[in-house]
């Protein structure tokens, strides 16, 4: 089993926001982040069935399309650098309204195509580099990480290729060493800024050394409501251990601070989140084609995407159409990275608690 090396004594320097990370004295941030990105090695091929359970807190200003509660069902397949995500969503509003939404996506190596609502469609060429879900960011849901965890800490230009970060500058700094929940962990403090700006959050991590540096909790902090009290608060509730010396978090909790209250030093519960993993395998074996049937109703406006720019757009079962003029630009779903760039266009506002946030192999069935 890969675990982090053991850190010694740290000394924080003053830093500022130039998008790359300084490291510490001694180099043992570097030597944590290395850990991190070889731990991350080990879930390369990973098959997951997840299901995301949310339900309304408190809020103290909830408006109609504030969801009450919603089920959010979800496949995610990456083998030998293929990748597919299938998302089936149902909301209820606190007005009482239901809503709906699928999403799927597959990228064989070449090719990205992916379909929203059966409406919508890309088809892109690669590569594919967005990470939707990973066992070590699962975590991060609301950070909007769709990339490794050990590119989140090390920061710098890498963030900058990746939709979500596009604009944003990140600083992390280790803290000390600390045990939560058990286990003995490295503790990190990140820092987030737009670009030019000083920092808009801050997050705390966790990082378990003996779950295969898996964040095992998170606190986040939006400072623009409150630096002391945390607007949301996340654990890991309980790891299994998939593999030989290969752990996975089966279940996370998040809690989320209706930020308002927080200006008055009052924490509000406005929403909860429960991520429950219900299969995952190490060894996914589907076939290429797996990848690629990627189904595009008739009806659907569908845009072709070559090195960034739509070359073309059609309706689905009608004549094609030329290319639009260049520099036209995309239709927010269209960014690299798919259902997650519609999301993180407002990936700011990542503590906004009225958002809805949101193959055929045999899985080892997650154990009661």
């Amino acid at each position: 089993m890969l675990r982090a090396l053991s850190l010694l004594t740290y000394v924080v320097v003053s830093l500022s926001f130039a998008g790359v990370v300084q490291a510490l004295a001694g180099d043992e941030f570097t030597t944590l982040i290395e850990n991190v990105r070889a731990n991350e090695h080990l879930y390369d091929n990973i098959e997951m069935r997840l299901e995301y359970r949310m339900r309304t807190g408190n809020p103290t200003k909830p408006i109609p399309e504030t969801v009450k509660s919603g089920l959010e069902k979800k496949l995610y397949v990456r083998q030998g650098g293929l990748v597919r995500n299938e998302d089936s969503d149902s909301y209820l509003t606190i007005a009482g309204k239901s809503s709906a939404s699928k999403f799927d996506l597959g990228y064989d190596g070449e090719t990205m195509r992916m379909v929203r609502d059966g409406n919508i469609a890309n088809i892109s060429d690669g590569p594919y580099d967005d990470v939707i879900a990973s066992p070590h960011t699962l975590i991060l849901r609301k950070a909007f990480v769709a990339f490794p965890l050990s590119v989140y800490l090390a920061g710098g230009n890498a963030l900058h290729s990746f939709a979500s970060y596009r604009n944003r500058d990140v600083q992390a700094s280790y803290i000390g060493e600390d045990v939560v929940d058990g286990f003995h962990c490295s503790k990190v403090l990140v820092e987030t800024a737009m670009k030019g700006r000083k920092a808009s959050t801050k997050r705390y991590l966790w990082l378990a050394h003996e779950r295969n540096e898996l964040p095992v909790r998170s606190v986040g902090y939006a400072l623009n409501y409150s630096a002391a009290l945390p607007i949301e608060d996340v654990r890991v509730t309980r790891f299994e251990e998939i593999k030989k010396g290969i752990w996975y978090p089966m279940g996370i909790q998040f809690t989320v601070y209706d930020e308002l209250p927080l200006r008055e030093g009052k924490t509000i519960v406005s929403n909860t989140l429960d991520i429950v993993t219900k299969a995952v395998d190490l060894n996914p074996k589907y076939p290429r084609e797996f990848f690629q049937d990627i189904k595009i109703p008739d009806g659907a406006q569908v845009y072709v995407i070559k090195d960034k720019e739509i070359v073309k757009s059609y309706i689905q079962g009608k004549p094609k159409v030329e290319a639009p003029p260049k520099g036209a630009g995309f239709p927010v779903m269209l960014a690299a990275g798919g259902l997650l760039s519609a999301v993180t266009a407002c990936a700011a506002l990542w503590f906004a608690h009225h958002k809805k946030v949101h193959g055929k192999s045999v899985l080892r069935p997650a154990s009661d």
